[in-house]
Order: structure tokens, then sequence, then C-alpha cells
């Protein structure tokens, strides 16, 4: 990352990164459109409500990895991820609203899964993720083994899920790809349930802009419950940590104008983990060291 420093301002800046859709989705066009781009429209409107100012917006472009001649992906040399150049402060948020790659060789092998731009900002967002799972793809969470105590009671089987990703012929209701398919290897034969995942850090590498990212299974999913971090969760944004919430998607409307819909769908924090925030003389060494460049 090379980091382009601006004087700190009273008011904090958000930084979006919109990642693109697939060159092999064939659905959308692959040029400058952004997957999940409700929520993300979403997001930055919660931290309106805070307060902060919507700052630089950066583009991350699918499917610039290497396969080989038998489709498995060939990880880039050290030194051969891009640079993208990040103009932020450290009281700045970067943001992202979609599911961010961690595990590119996983994701190659899944059907439709998302290709790595193998850029070097991909990267460090992708490591704030990877510590948080041991599997995180189009179709499964597996959380990491510290987190499982941490699962709300009655919610333990959550620690491993596997996700329909798919929907009936006769329905258009996209959510229903969201909806639980297993659960700790076991198949899940209740009410229609799916889970969303919110993770802010302090700082993205040392003395650069804090992070925050939030994703659903499905776009319709991810859109959804940005209205409900923004409507009801707001608190969650205020402060560093990873955070599992338990959705129970109603119907979503064929041709929605907004979304509403969301707002009487029940969701629950099922697990929270702090993370220590970024002390003040920090950021006052590191804003102080921004300025001075």
């Amino acid at each position: 990352m090379t980091p382009s420093p601006r004087l700190v301002s009273d008011a904090p800046c958000v930084h979006p990164v919109h990642f693109l859709c697939n060159p092999h989705d064939s659905s959308r066009s692959p040029r400058l459109v952004s997957r999940d781009g409700l929520a993300m429209i979403e997001l930055c409107a919660a931290f309106a409500e805070l307060g902060y100012r919507i700052g630089e917006q950066y583009v991350n472009w699918p499917g610039r990895c290497q396969l080989d001649a038998h489709g498995d992906y060939v990880p880039p040399s050290p030194n051969g991820l891009r640079r993208v150049t990040v103009v932020a402060d450290p009281l700045d948020l970067v943001l992202t609203a979609t599911r961010v790659v961690i595990d590119p060789e996983e994701e190659v092998h899944e059907r439709r899964g998302s290709l790595p731009a193998e850029t070097d900002l991909e990267f460090v967002i992708g490591s704030c993720w990877r510590s948080w799972f041991k599997l995180f793809t189009r179709t499964t969470a597996s959380l990491a083994a510290d987190l499982h105590p941490l699962l709300l009671d009655g919610y333990h089987d959550r620690k491993a899920i596997v996700f329909r990703q798919e929907r009936r012929e006769h329905t258009s209701d996209e959510s229903e790809a969201s909806h639980y398919r297993m659960l700790s290897r076991k198949a899940y034969t209740g009410e229609p349930r799916t889970a969303a995942f919110l993770l802010r850090v302090p700082e993205l590498w040392a003395g650069g802009p804090g992070y925050v990212g939030l994703c659903g299974m499905t776009a319709s999913i991810a859109g959804a419950f940005a209205r409900i971090v923004r409507k009801r969760m707001l608190d969650l944004l205020r402060e560093p940590g990873f955070t599992m919430v338990e959705l129970s998607p109603g119907p979503i409307p064929e041709c929605a104008t907004d979304l509403r819909f969301a707002d009487s769908w029940d969701a629950r924090v099922i697990l929270h983990k702090p993370i220590e925030p970024r002390s003040e003389t920090q950021l006052g060494t590191h804003a102080a060291a921004s300025s001075a460049m």
C-alpha cells in the first residue's frame, strides 16, 4: 500500500472500496458495476449519521489473478501485488460492504466464486477477515475455533454454516439463496434463517485508517443487513469488534422500490467480540506524523 496522507480535519471521512462484479457473471456488465452497491450506500449513510464525510472511493477489479492449465490458483510473487494509493488519515475509515476473498485457492473452485484482484489493499482487507474464519466462501462460513465459546447459548451449531446458494425455480426471491442448508454438518430444517457479519478494526496498517466491513451471503441480504445496522444497530459501528448477526428474512417484494422490507425482520446478535481500540496517544502520534508528511 502507498499511503498518501492529508491533513487531519475535524470531520473524519469514510472511503468506500467497491468490489466489481466478476467477469464471468454474464448477468451483469463487467464494467464498473459494484457488487452489493445498495449495502455500501446504506453503510455510508449510517456513518453520515455518525458525523463522517465521504472521502475517496476505490475500485477493486476482480479476475486479475493467474490460473494454471488445470484452473488452479497461482499465487502472485511477494512483489506481485498491484499497489493502491490510499488517501486517508488515521481518524478515517475504509469501508467494504461485500464478502471479501480470504482464500483465493478455495474461491476459484467455487461456482460463481469471487475472483481476487491481487491488490495490496484487497490483501490487507482480506487479512482482517482471515483471523475470524477457518473457511469463508460463497457457500460456507466456518468460524475460527476461539470464537466457538462466544456464540450465544442455543446457537453453538452456527460455528459452521453451509448456505443454500440457490433458490426454487418458481420464486424470484433472491434471499432464499442465503438460507441455511446445514449447521455443523447437520441438515437445517427450521424456519428460514441466515447469518451476516460485521467487522471493525482500529487500523488497516500501522498508523493508517481504521476499517469497517459488513457482508451477507447475497446482495439482497447484504443490503437488508446494512439497513438493519443503520436503523437498529448503529452502536455496532462505533467501536472495534467482530459481530455475527442471525437474520430471519421475510419475503422480499419482487420489484421492491426501497429497503424498508427489512424493517420487520428479526435480527439477533449471536456473537460479538470487542477489539481493543487504538489509544488516543496513538491517534495523536499518527496524526502528527501524517500532518508532517
